[in-house]
């Protein structure tokens, strides 16, 4: 019981500091067809701890959900997403990318506004 209270704070602690410290990173997971192409990729948050080092979704992402970190969470990723697809999208190179969102994040509607500005920034195609 003591371990898992522990492990709440620091979580509670460290993970709001990740995200103002740049500690997360996007993994991506390449979709391939039978024939060995690559169509789209799925996008995966990871937490770059400098104390645990490389700590996976699985490890944070329900006390995100419970706590309401994962709507400035969700966002991170999603904006992180677009840029990155932007810088693709300049050398040629055009995937489709998935990123995972909950029912928590959906129901905040600022997602879709900063979502709609950086869209409009980066220059791509308004998607109603």
């Amino acid at each position: 019981m003591n371990q898992r209270v522990f492990e709440y704070l620091w979580l509670d602690t460290n993970l709001r500091k990740a995200l103002e410290n740049d500690q997360l990173v996007i993994h991506y997971q390449p979709k391939i067809t039978w024939r060995g192409e690559v169509r789209s990729l799925e996008a995966l948050v990871r937490w770059q701890s400098p104390e645990r080092g490389l700590i996976p979704p699985l490890d944070f992402i329900s006390y995100a959900e419970e706590s309401g970190l994962i709507v400035p969470l969700g966002r991170w990723v999603i904006l992180d997403v677009v840029r990155q697809v932007a810088k693709w999208r300049d050398k040629g190179i055009n995937l489709r990318v998935a990123v995972n969102i909950s029912a928590r994040q959906l129901a905040d509607q600022t997602i879709f506004t900063a979502l709609k500005q950086v869209l409009q920034e980066l220059n791509f195609e308004y998607c109603p």
